[in-house]
């Protein structure tokens, strides 16, 4: 048998046999191939194919009975047409590979975009009239980490019932080159999400027979809680220390304090054009930070305290929009969520962090008296479904 050939950077790719490999030509292999097809591999006849088949059943005892070579000639052109069906649907979809690369984190209640990267690891024929059917199902808590899981997975039994949709490869995809289609997704709640690619699939070519594949390739995403927009009711987003003097740290300030390159979230507004073009790379400023107090926020999980469950996602949306406002604001010092440790939030990955921390919140044991650095945010409920955030003894918003 000959040795199988990795696929150039086909990590967390697959294909028809399996996971990123490529298996080297042999005879043998491939008429057992079709003769026994993999598990999940199937071929079935579309409706025309199955009138075909009942016509060709019709004719053959026609041409029996009346021993007409006529009709045998026509039974054996229509049985030919279906075996040429199915083997050219087999080699459509022999060199085809596939890669799920969903975003780092979705939001509850929002459209996202789900892409599913395509490649032809094929040298001759092009593949066409390939769908795909996709699922997401969101994952119980207290499952395995996302970190813990293996690329390569199936959908845990039970559970909510899956969110599922179908895309197609429009044209045609040459053999060398690679393609991406879009599956457009909005996850209901908050957690993880585990996006599965359920069945490829190809009428491919004359629609007789329908080719089925049933790969086992599944992904994790984390998705945020739903977005909130919170009253602000407080004065803290306008105080100012008395002299009025900038900090010498970097923030929202009106005075210049540096320059430094561009990083990924950065405004446009704050890319400094003319020093661009003199140094020949993207160059922001670095303002001061003004007298503005910082926050560090504290979200109490308690479950004593936040009995209802709606009014403890509301907790969790409005700490998110918070947090996300801050960070703009150049306010947010650092976050803490339940017992957990506190840590300084400086840059997108930590705010990333955060966010990530309340996707994955429930209620927990009673949570020790905050301490920290800076002006402390913390939630209290009003009624059976509001909260307020405090800053100190200020109400600082309210939902």
């Amino acid at each position: 048998m000959a040795p199988e050939a990795q696929i150039p950077g086909g990590e967390g790719w697959e294909g028809p046999r399996g996971p990123g490999r490529r298996p080297g030509f042999a005879w043998r292999r491939l008429l057992w191939s079709l003769l026994c097809p993999p598990r999940g591999n199937r071929v079935v006849p579309t409706p025309p194919g199955a009138v075909l088949g009942v016509l060709c059943a019709g004719l053959t005892a026609a041409a029996y009975g009346s021993a007409s070579n006529i009709l045998f000639i026509t039974v054996a052109l229509l049985l030919t047409s279906l075996v040429l069906g199915g083997l050219l649907g087999w080699l459509n979809l022999r060199g085809l590979r596939w890669r799920l690369r969903p975003p780092r984190a979705l939001r509850a209640g929002q459209d996202a975009v789900v892409p599913l990267e395509l490649r032809h690891a094929g040298r001759f024929l092009p593949v066409r009239c390939v769908g795909f059917e996709l699922a997401a199902r969101a994952v119980p808590a207290g499952g395995a980490g996302a970190s813990d899981l293996p690329a390569r997975l199936r959908l845990a039994p039970g559970g909510e019932a899956p969110v599922t949709g179908r895309v197609a490869l429009a044209g045609r995809l040459d053999p060398g080159t690679g393609a991406e289609v879009a599956w457009d997704v909005r996850p209901a709640r908050r957690g993880r999400l585990r996006i599965e690619l359920r069945r490829v699939c190809s009428v491919f070519p004359f629609g007789l027979l329908r080719r089925e594949l049933s790969p086992s390739l599944a992904v994790e995403t984390i998705v945020w809680p739903a977005p909130a927009e919170p009253r602000l009711v407080g004065t803290g987003f306008a105080r100012r220390r008395p002299e009025g003097r900038p900090r010498p740290r970097a923030g929202v300030g009106s005075d210049l304090l540096a320059l430094r390159a561009y990083r990924p979230g950065d405004s446009p507004r704050q890319v400094h054009w003319k020093a661009t073009a003199r140094t020949g790379s993207l160059l922001v400023r670095q303002p001061a930070a003004e007298a503005a107090e910082g926050y560090a926020l504290r979200v109490c999980t308690e479950a004593a305290r936040w009995p209802r469950p709606e009014q403890f996602e509301l907790l969790l949306s409005v700490a998110a929009a918070l947090a996300e406002d801050f960070y703009r604001r150049g306010r947010l010092q650092s976050f803490a969520l339940g017992t957990g440790p506190a840590f300084a939030v400086r840059r997108l990955s930590d705010l990333e962090r955060a966010l990530d921390c309340l996707a994955l919140a429930e209620p927990g044991p009673p949570m020790p008296a905050p301490a920290g650095g800076g002006e402390i945010v913390t939630f209290t409920p009003e009624g059976a479904r509001g909260l307020v955030a405090w800053a100190g003894r200020e109400r600082l918003a309210v939902l």
